[in-house]
């Protein structure tokens, strides 16, 4: 089973089979002959970042620590999960696994009747049931108990906080994520004020690669030209065929039978730029997902006479538009996606802020154009106005041609 979902060549594994952990390169893990009752493996090293953790690592101490420590949480804390990823641990009583609040990674099981669960669902044909994303902000129990849904703490907001303050606060947070990141990294780059900060600060830490991918002639990637000079990283500008985008999208829902035409869509750009990320021998991507949700960017906030509650339940919804399957087909390139606007730190801090701080009469994303000013990036660049991934690499049109006879 390893070696069937495992990227091409030798990777990293860790995990558990029966009592024993293990950890190692995939080549060098020996499978036990006799049964065991229950397992789990993750693939790719990971790392722990400085306020959660935000892949799984690859040292079997902290895999087994932590994947305790996040079933034991809910308990302990009034039902309320931590904001990372995903956890499956094995206990005297059984198999357990449990997914976060936001569902930053995926996480699925399977209908049949071999008690299984897998962040890669072509994992779980062994099972020979139904695949079944498992809901974000729930723990379940693999023998057959029921699921034990949890909610996300949400800050209050904080009134008398000082603009200047949080943008030093959020810059500090978005640095200290990716300087935990192992380099070489990419940085799927669309040019918009979201992929902008993520640029500027890569810039400064050095060893990161912008990719941008788009139809020729599309949005994207003149907007990624226009703006990297301003970003003293290399930009990789990738001219995606149209010819290639039913094999693309075959791929796409092969990865994910699930997904919906609108998150084939928004992978399709991910799936050739983690491409050209492994071809350089880069493993490690960032994205900007979640910015539009915790910082005001959807058009439809202006007109809300309290754009809060639709912000957060957008939030809560990332994990099904499109998320997963951007996880699900960069990680099949053996390149693991990092999204440094759903740090922990920086989630809580958005949902604190005053909505003036990120929704008003100067527009949308307020407090993160004013962020990209005090990092020296142009007035231009920073209010110029950017549409969603799917529109400005211009596949939806051809996507939705292939699939626009399947419901939403």
């Amino acid at each position: 089973m390893i070696e069937s979902m495992s990227p091409a060549g030798d990777v990293p594994v860790s995990g558990f089979l029966g009592n024993e952990s293990f950890c190692g390169q995939s080549s060098d893990i020996v499978i036990p002959s006799g049964p065991v009752t229950s397992g789990a493996a993750m693939v790719g090293a990971g790392i722990k970042g400085k306020t959660g953790l935000v892949d799984p690592c690859s040292r079997e101490e902290e895999f087994l620590r932590t994947t305790e420590a996040f079933l034991s949480l809910p308990a302990i804390e009034g039902m309320v999960s931590p904001l990372f990823g995903s956890a499956i641990v094995r206990r005297e009583s059984g198999l357990f696994i449990a997914r976060d609040p936001l569902g930053t990674k995926p996480m699925f099981t399977s209908s049949g009747k071999i008690p299984c669960a897998a962040s890669d669902p072509r994992a779980l044909e062994v099972a020979h049931g139904r695949v079944i994303p498992l809901k974000p902000s729930t723990f379940y129990d693999l023998g057959g108990g029921p699921g034990i849904s949890t909610h996300m703490r949400v800050p209050k907001i904080q009134a008398g906080v000082k603009i200047g303050e949080v943008i030093d606060e959020l810059l500090a947070a978005l640095r200290s994520f990716i300087e935990a990141l192992p380099p070489p990294r990419a940085l799927f780059f669309s040019g918009g004020i979201d992929s902008l900060i993520l640029a500027k600060i890569c810039g400064e830490i050095g060893e990161t690669t912008l990719i941008s991918a788009g139809i020729e002639g599309c949005k994207d990637l003149s907007r990624a030209r226009s703006v990297a000079g301003e970003i003293p990283c290399p930009l990789v500008s990738l001219k995606i065929p149209v010819s290639s985008i039913p094999g693309d999208v075959e791929i796409l829902e092969r990865i994910n039978p699930t997904a919906k035409p609108m998150n084939v869509a928004i992978a399709l750009p991910i799936l050739h730029a983690a491409r050209a990320a492994a071809e350089m021998e880069i493993n490690t991507a960032i994205a900007g997902h979640g910015a539009d949700e915790l910082f005001g960017g959807y058009h439809r906030y202006i007109s809300e006479a309290d754009p809060r509650p639709s912000m957060l339940t957008d939030l809560l919804n990332l994990h099904s538009r499109g998320m997963t399957v951007c996880d699900l087909a960069s990680r099949g390139n053996k390149v693991d996606l990092y999204l440094p606007f759903l740090d922990q730190s920086i989630v809580e801090l958005a949902l604190s802020l005053p909505t003036r701080h990120l929704i008003g009469k100067s527009g949308r994303k307020i407090l993160l154009r004013k962020t990209g000013v005090r990092m020296g990036l142009s007035k231009k660049s920073v209010m110029a106005k950017k549409c969603a991934i799917q529109y400005g690499s211009g596949v939806n049109k051809h996507v939705f041609r292939l699939l626009g006879g399947r419901k939403e």
